[in-house]
């Protein structure tokens, strides 16, 4: 008898130093057995004809204001590397709409480093061509004293050009005239690019003129990152007075444009 209870007693000590896991796979909704491999199977019926298992809801993700892409504040205000690595997968509903932050309105999944928008439609695709309205001659503004770096210039008249959704753009230009001045010359002008009257880019061309009154073709392409609604314009400028100018032809200067 003594040699019985010795034996019970020691089955039960052994049983209790043996882990026990818990299940490892869930249905919510249905007492059901998930699919193979789902952690998480969330369902209120079996899969019908259609493989529908439920009429009744859906997931709702925790709605967030997030407040920098490459932060996991509001839930960790200074996140360790380590601790940011270990959150990839996080999925949330963002409220903030940020174009500085590249933050709006969406499902946001954290990848180790940043959010990234889950993306639910490619947006349409942007692209177009315009035409030089006039015909325009570069030259130096009165009072330039860096025609490089400052706003000044000749408007150069493509029409209204406004941006249709948030993104980065580019704009490539076709730039056709002739160029009077002496053989061997170096023609020396600025394009420069304004989004809402702000400059964002600029360029510099140069042209070696190779005969008085020739014809000259160049290419150039400047970018931009910009917010649905804006509208862009853009300039060009002589390098100084003592450089020959540039008539520009509107019948054979184009641009074309399209979202990045």
């Amino acid at each position: 008898m003594k040699r019985l209870l010795f034996f019970s007693k020691l089955f039960v000590a052994t049983m209790m130093c043996i882990p026990f896991t818990a299940v490892a796979q869930v249905t919510i909704g249905l007492e059901d057995v998930p699919e193979k491999a789902a952690l998480l199977d969330i369902k209120t019926h079996a899969p019908n004809l259609n493989n529908a298992t439920t009429e009744e809801g859906g997931l709702l993700l925790p709605r967030v204001e997030l407040t920098d892409s490459y932060s996991l504040a509001p839930f960790i205000s200074s996140a360790t590397a380590d601790e940011k690595r270990r959150h990839a997968g996080l999925i949330v509903y963002n409220l903030t709409h940020n174009p500085a932050a590249s933050l709006r309105a969406g499902i946001y999944q954290w990848d180790g480093e940043a959010w990234e928008r889950m993306v639910t439609e490619l947006p349409p695709v942007t692209s177009d061509i315009a035409y030089l309205q006039t015909n325009l001659t570069t030259r130096l503004f009165p009072g330039s004293d860096s025609p490089s770096a400052d706003d000044t210039g000749d408007l150069m008249d493509f029409g209204t050009i406004t941006i249709p959704v948030d993104g980065s753009y580019a704009f490539e230009f076709q730039l056709e005239g002739t160029i009077p001045g002496a053989a061997y010359a170096r023609g020396i002008y600025y394009i420069k690019l304004f989004v809402n009257n702000t400059k964002t880019d600029s360029a510099e061309m140069n042209i070696y003129v190779r005969a008085n009154g020739a014809s000259y073709t160049y290419s150039v392409t400047l970018a931009t990152a910009a917010t649905a609604g804006d509208v862009i314009t853009f300039k060009i400028i002589a390098y100084d007075t003592a450089r020959p100018v540039w008539t520009l032809r509107a019948a054979n200067t184009s641009m074309v444009w399209w979202k990045l």
